[in-house]
C-alpha cells in the first residue's frame, strides 16, 4: 500500500481506493489513449514531426514500470502529458496559420539553471520585476498558445488547477511558491546561493552588467518592494528528511561527492 504521511488524509484514502484496480494492472497509461484525448480536447489532429513519439513511449513505459505511481500520481502525470500534447497541436496549428510569426528574429534569452533549493526561483522572480523584459508567467508557460476556437481562459484554468494542487499538498508554499501570474522556471554567468540570499540587488546588478541589460530606478524600487514583501520562510519553514525518499544523508553525500567538492566554497 502507498501511504504518504504528509498527504492530507482524504487523498491517502483516494490513493488507497486506487490500489484495487491497480492490483489488476488497471488503469494503464498508453500513448494512443493520450494522443486521442489531446486531439479530442483541442479539436486538432496534426502533431507535426512524429519523432517525439519515441520519447513519449519511453516516458510512459518508465512511469508504468519504475515510478510506482499512486492514483493521484497517475492522474497528475496523465494531465501533464495531455497538456504537453495539446501545446504541440496548437503550436503546429499556429505555425500553419501564421508562419510569419515564426520567422521573427529573437533576442537570446537569459536562462537560469541550478539544482533544486539553490535560489533559482528567487533570482528568477527578481529578474522578472523589470517590465522592459518579458518573463513568461506560469499560465503562459503551461499553455503556450490559446486555442483559436475557444475563449482565452488560460489564466483561469491554471488558477483553478493550482487551487486543487494546494489542497492536495498544503505545505507546498513552504517549499516553493507557485501561482498562475508568477514567472516560473524552469552565455553562462555563475552566481552563488549565498550571494543571491545575502545581497540580492547587488547580484542582480552584476547580471545586468554582464549581459548589458537596461537598469532603471523603477526596477530597483520593484526589487526592494519584492524583497521586503517576501522574506525567507514567509509561509513557514519546511524541513527536508531524506528518509521520506528512502535515502540516507550518507547516501546523498556519497552520490554527490564530486558535485559537493566542486562547489564546496559555496556551501
Amino acid at each position: 500500500m502507498i501511504w504518504y504521511p504528509k498527504l492530507p488524509f482524504p487523498y491517502n484514502l483516494y490513493n488507497l481506493a486506487g490500489e484495487i484496480p491497480r492490483s489488476f494492472g488497471l488503469p494503464r497509461l498508453t500513448a494512443d489513449d493520450l494522443l486521442e484525448k489531446a486531439t479530442q480536447k483541442s479539436g486538432l489532429t496534426d502533431f507535426g514531426d512524429q519523432t517525439f513519439l519515441e520519447g513519449l513511449n519511453i516516458l510512459i513505459e518508465s512511469l508504468e514500470k519504475d515510478a510506482n505511481l499512486s492514483l493521484i500520481g497517475r492522474i497528475f502525470n496523465s494531465s501533464l502529458i495531455d497538456r504537453c500534447l495539446r501545446n504541440r497541436l496548437l503550436l503546429v496549428d499556429a505555425k500553419k496559420r501564421s508562419p510569419e510569426i515564426f520567422r521573427q528574429p529573437l533576442k537570446p534569452p537569459i536562462i537560469i539553471f541550478g539544482l533544486p533549493r539553490t535560489g533559482t526561483t528567487y533570482l528568477h522572480r527578481l529578474l522578472a520585476l523589470n517590465s522592459t523584459y518579458h518573463a513568461p508567467p506560469l499560465w503562459e508557460v503551461m499553455h503556450l498558445i490559446p486555442n483559436p476556437n475557444e475563449p482565452d481562459n488560460r489564466y483561469e484554468v491554471i488558477e483553478k488547477e493550482f487551487k486543487k494542487y494546494n489542497r492536495i499538498i498544503p505545505n507546498h508554499k513552504k517549499m516553493h511558491l507557485i501561482s498562475a501570474n508568477q514567472p516560473e522556471e524552469c552565455i553562462i554567468f555563475d552566481i552563488s546561493y549565498n550571494d543571491i540570499v545575502s545581497k540580492p540587488i547587488e547580484t542582480v546588478k552584476n547580471i545586468y552588467t554582464h549581459f548589458k541589460l537596461i537598469w532603471s530606478e523603477d526596477f530597483e524600487q520593484n526589487l526592494n518592494k519584492y524583497i521586503k514583501a517576501n522574506p525567507k520562510n514567509k509561509f513557514g519553514e519546511h524541513n527536508y528528511d531524506s528518509a521520506e525518499f528512502g535515502l540516507t544523508n550518507n547516501q546523498i553525500k556519497n552520490e554527490f561527492a564530486e558535485y559537493i567538492d566542486l562547489f564546496k566554497n559555496c556551501l
